[in-house]
């Protein structure tokens, strides 16, 4: 079954939509297109804040892939996607498809 991942957050003060991208693209690429289970990740920019979509092919693999994010956030892959982010301000939910 399809889980949804949303995660609602701001960016820190002086993070460029520039920067943001090449730094998103980067964890797309090095990191999460790689984890077991991925299927699509979507990124909306709404007033101040940012809204990830993330599909997965079970919560699962979610859960596996945030715990192996929380290990590798200091990562090549991850660092500057993480500095983006204000981490107060992060919201996440799951969600299932009904019917």
């Amino acid at each position: 079954m399809v889980i949804v991942e949303v995660v609602e957050y701001s960016l820190v003060a002086g993070v460029t939509d520039e920067t943001y991208k090449a730094a998103q693209q980067k964890a797309k690429d090095e990191f999460l297109s790689k984890q077991p289970g991925f299927i699509s990740w979507e990124v909306y920019k709404g007033d101040g804040s940012m809204l990830d979509v993330v599909k997965w092919e079970s919560k699962e693999h979610a859960d596996n892939a945030q715990n192996e994010f929380r290990a590798q956030m200091e990562s090549d892959a991850l660092k500057d996607f993480v500095a983006a982010a204000d981490h107060e301000s992060i919201s996440m939910r799951y969600f299932e498809l009904l019917g």
